[in-house]
């Protein structure tokens, strides 16, 4: 015997408006998903969201948001790459969530591998010093043009 339950997401809104069309009593929050809900559509009973130059994305919850990301960084063809760009292959793979660079910026700081084998940073605080000029006014110049104020009068 198996139950299924529903569990909240950053999903569940906008695919309730576009199966159901169910808006939350909110009139503000109702604008915010009707806007959010043209980006998104339902292949499947799966949610997409739909790009200008980017194929179909399929939008995944937390929890395979970080296998997704995991996957990419650490499995057969995972190269320990930055944040950025882990955020881009992820999207080049195919998925999409809201905290999407955010999340692989903190997952690639939590990486243990990836700290013992990255550069280190060996330059030292440096304490900042102004620096002047050698001659004052160097950079600044007066144009006096009198041929233009004649032509004018």
């Amino acid at each position: 015997m198996t139950t299924d339950t529903q569990t909240s997401t950053w999903m569940t809104a906008i695919r309730s408006f576009i199966v159901r069309g169910e808006l939350p009593t909110d009139p503000i929050e109702a604008k915010k998903i009707r806007t959010q809900a043209a980006r998104y559509s339902i292949v499947a009973d799966e949610l997409y969201r739909r790009g200008f130059s980017t194929p179909l994305l399929k939008c995944v919850d937390n929890l395979q948001a970080d296998y997704v990301m995991r996957e990419v960084h650490e499995g057969i063809c995972g190269s320990h790459s930055g944040g950025r760009t882990l955020a881009a292959k992820v999207l080049r793979a195919g998925y999409y969530w809201p905290t999407l660079k955010g999340d692989c910026a903190e997952f690639v700081k939590k990486c243990v591998q990836c700290q013992k084998h990255g550069n280190l940073i060996h330059a030292s605080a440096a304490e900042l010093h102004s620096i002047s000029s050698p001659w004052p006014f160097a950079l600044c110049g007066i144009d006096v043009l009198p041929c233009l104020i004649l032509a004018y009068l």
